[in-house]
């Protein structure tokens, strides 16, 4: 009996630190103010085929919205890099250091990531 008493306790502290994991990542993505780019231009012609419409100009301030950014990213290093991954690259290649920051950091020169309202 007091095993399980141990282990329903151990339960609850566990899903109390995950709530408050998840909280303190979505307030590191607010502070971060990241912007998903936009699909389409004025024109309403695609400027960007990467960009789902749904996150299209939206903040990045969940997980869900950080995967869909993650996954522009990820487009846009493989369009660089011919489809080849960092490891399928050549060690001159070029492009390599594309891949890597796309893989690792984030990306310096990036048109899809609009922080605090400029485009880095």
């Amino acid at each position: 009996m007091l095993i399980g008493l141990t282990f329903v306790g151990a339960g609850f502290y566990t899903m109390n630190r995950g709530f408050n994991a998840k909280d303190q990542v979505k307030s590191e993505l607010v502070a971060q103010d990241i912007r998903i780019g936009q699909r389409f231009d004025a024109n309403g012609k695609v400027k960007d085929e990467a960009v789902p419409a749904k996150w299209a100009g939206k903040q990045v301030n969940s997980a869900a919205s950080a995967k869909a950014q993650a996954d522009i990213i990820n487009h846009h290093a493989l369009k660089a890099t011919g489809g080849k991954s960092y490891a399928e690259l050549a060690q001159n290649d070029p492009t390599r250091t594309t891949a890597f920051n796309a893989a690792m950091l984030p990306p310096p020169h990036s048109t899809i990531c609009e922080c605090r309202g400029r485009s880095l």
